[in-house]
């Protein structure tokens, strides 16, 4: 008895639900309709692209991935927002109505080519690192030159040296925009080794705990060596492979490098004759060999 009561009970209360239900999806219809706006249409004229959900950012000062949200067309205003096709990328807003007089349509960006470092003097004209569009042309800041995009230090460029395009040889090094003889021909297990042997080792690069973390015992030194980052404050590296002015241990060896004493500590300093060895092995490449 009281299961067919619940069924008694139920039933004009569902029905009830069903009609409610129904007036307001012909509501939703009847707001849809009247819109005018569909997938297909939309009101003409510039438009903000809302940042996508979850995410995205309208401050068109900011830039995703190092690009402009003023005029980028895959980041129009905010990051991830692409213009639709037939509209280009202006001042931040997806538009149909082309790009502004002073600005050129770069795949469907509105860019200034005289100062657009991607597009710097035409459409994916894109300056190198170290570089800047300056009259839609790349230019090279400070003492650098540009060398086809790349803005080059021509004073020790090994590949420009002196001007774009000199080559050093094999065995010179680029010093002051000249190409320099390394000197002798230097191998590292042979000539070098055993001058870290005989006078680093045994006073503070070996043993479990060698000074400044550096181990010069043989078998190690060259993976500690090569292209290591020093402890001196700017971190310059240990070795840099032809240029033993800007390694720290050569500078270490003369007496210049960071602060301290020079190398090494406790013993007599190497003769001229060893640190031209570790110079030249330097100059020459620093191969392991």
């Amino acid at each position: 008895m009281r299961d067919v009561e619940g069924r008694l009970h139920a039933g004009p209360f569902m029905r009830h639900m069903h009609r409610a239900l129904g007036v307001a999806l012909a509501l939703v219809v009847l707001v849809v309709g009247s819109s005018g706006c569909t997938d297909d249409t939309r009101p003409a004229g510039p438009r903000i692209v809302a940042p996508p959900d979850g995410g995205g950012s309208s401050d068109a000062s900011v830039a995703c991935s190092g690009v402009d949200l003023t005029s980028d067309f895959a980041n129009c205003g905010a990051c991830g927002n692409a213009c639709s096709a037939g509209e280009v990328c202006s001042a931040s807003r997806c538009t149909a109505g082309g790009c502004p007089t002073g600005t050129t349509e770069c795949g469907g960006s509105c860019v200034d080519t005289d100062t657009s470092a991607t597009h710097c003097g035409a459409c994916g004209n894109a300056c190198g690192a170290g570089s800047s569009c300056v009259a839609g042309e790349c230019a090279c800041s400070g003492a650098l030159e540009r060398c086809g995009n790349t803005c080059v230090d021509t004073s020790s460029d090994e590949a420009h040296c002196g001007a774009c395009g000199t080559v050093c040889g094999a065995g010179e090094r680029c010093s002051a925009g000249s190409c320099v003889a390394c000197g002798a021909d230097v191998s590292f297990a042979t000539d070098v080794q055993p001058i870290f042997t005989a006078s680093c080792v045994g006073s503070c690069h070996g043993g479990a705990r060698p000074s400044s973390d550096l181990d010069l015992t043989e078998g190690r030194a060259y993976a500690e060596l090569v292209g290591v980052a020093s402890t001196c404050t700017d971190r310059r590296p240990l070795v840099v492979p032809r240029d033993p002015d800007g390694s720290a241990l050569y500078q270490k060896l003369v007496g210049t490098a960071c602060s301290g004493q020079r190398m090494p500590i406790g013993r007599d300093e190497l003769s001229t004759a060893q640190i031209a060895t570790v110079r030249d092995w330097i100059c020459g490449g620093a191969r392991d060999d």
